[in-house]
C-alpha cells in the first residue's frame, strides 16, 4: 500500500508503522556498517516528528556511522539536532 505520511505515528494502523520501523532498520544497518560512502535520507525528519521513529535513536546511529560516510538529510521538517549531524540538509520549505 503506497502513502504519504502527514498524520502522527498513533494515527495509522501498525501496518504502517511497521513499514517505516522496517525501511530505517534497514537504512540503520547500512549507516552502521558503513556499505555505502553516500546515503539520502528523505523524510526522515518527517518521520521522527510524526513519532515513525524515536529521535534519539536516530541521533545515536548519525553520531555512530563511519566518517567515510556522507549523509544527506531531506524534507520539510527538520530537528536542528538531526541537521547538526548531516553533511547536507535540503529543506522544502512551502510559501504562505
Amino acid at each position: 500500500m503506497a502513502t504519504c505520511l502527514a498524520e502522527p505515528a498513533p494515527t495509522h494502523g501498525g501496518e504502517i508503522l511497521e513499514a517505516v520501523q522496517e525501511v530505517w532498520a534497514f537504512s540503520r544497518q547500512q549507516l552502521l556498517h558503513g556499505s555505502v560512502d553516500l546515503m539520502v535520507l528523505d523524510e526522515l525528519g518527517l518521520a521522527v516528528e510524526l513519532g515513525y521513529l524515536p529521535l534519539q535513536e536516530v541521533l545515536t546511529t548519525l553520531e555512530q556511522r563511519p566518517p567515510h560516510l556522507d549523509v544527506i538529510l531531506t524534507g520539510p521538517s527538520m530537528a536542528p539536532e538531526l541537521m547538526a549531524l548531516a553533511d547536507q540538509v535540503t529543506q522544502l520549505r512551502r510559501g504562505c
